[in-house]
């Protein structure tokens, strides 16, 4: 995929291996999946993230407790995006019932 911006170079002498749409953890992660995980897998599990090993101890995680951690963050998630899309509206100069959005009163 690389050898044409290498020249005369073999495919295997291309400094270029592996390309990857990875995520860094503990930048991508919620704070409070993150202290669920620290609980569960272990302090510094997130340096480890790549080692199957780590994750044996997901088990442990209570379903409850994910699916409320799993809520918590959709909610805030969702207010986000209302808080936005009326901001939004506001500078537009759209007032009154024309802001609220579904399930929302204005």
């Amino acid at each position: 995929m690389w050898t044409s911006l290498y020249p005369g170079r073999s495919e295997e002498a291309v400094p270029i291996r592996h390309i990857t749409n990875g995520v860094h953890v503990p930048t991508w992660l919620a704070p409070q999946m993150f202290r669920l995980y620290d609980r569960h897998l272990g302090t510094g599990w997130a340096e480890h993230s790549g080692e199957p090993e780590i994750w044996e101890g997901i088990e442990s995680v209570d379903d409850a407790e994910l699916w409320e951690t799993h809520l918590s963050l959709k909610t805030r998630l969702l207010e986000f995006a209302r808080l936005r899309a009326v901001e939004q509206a506001e500078r537009r100069g759209v007032i009154g019932q024309d802001i609220a959005g579904p399930g929302q009163k204005s």
